[in-house]
Formats: C-alpha cells, sequence, structure tokens
C-alpha cells in the first residue's frame, strides 16, 4: 500500500510535466494527495498490525510457544517500516 502511494504521488508529477499550457492541474494535487493518503493508511495498518501481534503474543505461555521462536524480528520489521512509511511521506511532503 506504501508502495503504490509512492507510484501515485509520483504520477502526479509525471502529470504536470506532460499536461499542455492551459490545461487544469487539478490532477497533481489530487493524485499527490491520494499518494500520501496511501503512504499513510500503509504506515498505520503496519502499526496496528504489530500492535495486534503483540496483544496475540501475550495469549500464549512461554512454554506453548515453539523452541527458538523469535517473535520480536517480525515487530522489528513491522515497526521498521512503519517508521519508513513515515520518513517516505516527509519526503512526499517537501
Amino acid at each position: 500500500m506504501m508502495g503504490l502511494g509512492f507510484v501515485v504521488a509520483r504520477f502526479g508529477l509525471f502529470l504536470q510535466i506532460i499536461r499542455q499550457p492551459g490545461s487544469v492541474a487539478l490532477h497533481h494535487a489530487a493524485s499527490f494527495g491520494i499518494g500520501i493518503g496511501l503512504v499513510l493508511l500503509g504506515t498505520l495498518v503496519h502499526i496496528a498490525s504489530g500492535l495486534l501481534f503483540l496483544k496475540f503474543l501475550q495469549t500464549f505461555d512461554q512454554s506453548e510457544l515453539p523452541y527458538h521462536y523469535r517473535p520480536y524480528l517480525g515487530l522489528a520489521t513491522t515497526f521498521s517500516l512503519a517508521l519508513i512509511g513515515f520518513i517516505l511521506a516527509f519526503y512526499l511532503s517537501i
């Protein structure tokens, strides 16, 4: 979702470059807003899924988890991608 948001935001820039003189530049603003929204929505989905997974893990006893199971690597990846999403949204907005 975050990747699609980046593509949509940059597609508006492409439309602005190829637009003909006298045409309205509404497409750029609309695709930019939709793109930033998709990036932020994808970021929020990452955060929500990480928090729900943490809550799910708390329902298990340590003895119920498989030997050598390391759930925090996946959580670190999830929250790292969320951080990248916020950075991407900031980058697209400047």
